[in-house]
């Protein structure tokens, strides 16, 4: 049986690209060269501007992959109310505009969510270039169940707000994902042990790189295996689901339902049960 050809989604082929103004959202490489993708190669070649959360980086890159001539621009944390105005005049200059991120895929947990919306909410076509994402690649590598999952980004930096943060999500039937510092992974662990210490971990650190680490285990055993090391490198966690609570019945006979129907006892069977584990 003969396959169809590859074809690009409609807005996004060559015959289309005379269209006006438009923005990029590629992923570059976690730290291996070789994970770029073609198309983020002949883009990054072809488009006259890029935008990027650390030119420096962007600069290394164009290197690596013996990129000449490129206009850039910088959007990082913290400027993008600052940066979005004139950087949709300069994409509509241009014509088209790559963002970038200093690695993987741009607006997950770095700048760019803004400029996006600005450029949908004015018409600019924004087009993904898909790629490495570190929450992606660690949940693919976890042996935890993938679906449902929730990204919560980066945790925060108090103790107080971190179990406060951690409580929240903690309750609900996710996966959860995060990213953390090496400066800070230690102390979330050790609220995780706090609070779920039977929640099943995965901890990946400087992935695709040259000292990629993986651990698997509770939070009493993750923090074990990194106790007096020096850890250095992005971490990515990922948090093994919990159950979903039941919600506290408000009478017997609501207490009575919800055992009917989750035990599968007879109503007389589980009367007799009941009296005898009440006291009087």
């Amino acid at each position: 049986m003969r396959r169809p050809p590859l074809t690009a989604p409609r807005g996004t082929g060559e015959d289309d690209r005379e269209g006006g103004p438009r923005l990029y959202v590629a992923a570059t490489p976690l730290g291996n060269r070789e994970d770029v993708t073609l198309r983020v190669l002949e883009t990054l070649r072809r488009v006259p501007l890029v935008i990027a959360e650390d030119t420096r980086r962007a600069r290394s890159l164009f290197a690596i992959y013996g990129i000449e001539g490129k206009r850039v621009e910088s959007l990082f944390k913290g400027k993008e109310e600052v940066r979005t105005d004139d950087l949709i005049e300069k994409i509509r200059g241009a014509g088209e505009a790559v963002l970038i991120s200093e690695a993987g895929t741009p607006v997950i947990s770095d700048p760019g969510y803004l400029l996006v919306e600005r450029c949908r909410r004015e018409g600019v076509p924004v087009i993904p270039l898909p790629g490495p994402c570190a929450a992606v690649a660690a949940l693919s590598v976890a042996g935890l169940p993938a679906e449902p999952f929730l990204f919560l980004g980066f945790s925060p930096r108090k103790p107080g707000e971190l179990r406060h943060y951690l409580e929240g999500y903690l309750s609900l039937p996710f996966t959860l994902v995060l990213y953390e510092s090496p400066l800070r992974i230690e102390k979330t662990l050790e609220a995780l042990r706090e609070l779920a210490p039977r929640r099943p971990l995965f901890l990946a650190r400087e992935m695709t790189k040259l000292f990629e680490e993986h651990l698997s285990g509770s939070a009493e055993e993750l923090l074990a295996a990194l106790t007096g090391r020096e850890i250095k490198g992005e971490i990515t966690l990922v948090v093994g689901r919990g159950e979903k609570r039941p919600p506290r019945p408000e009478s017997r006979e609501e207490l009575v339902e919800i055992l009917l129907r989750e035990t599968g006892l007879s109503l007389k069977r589980l009367e007799r049960l009941l009296r005898r584990e009440t006291p009087a």
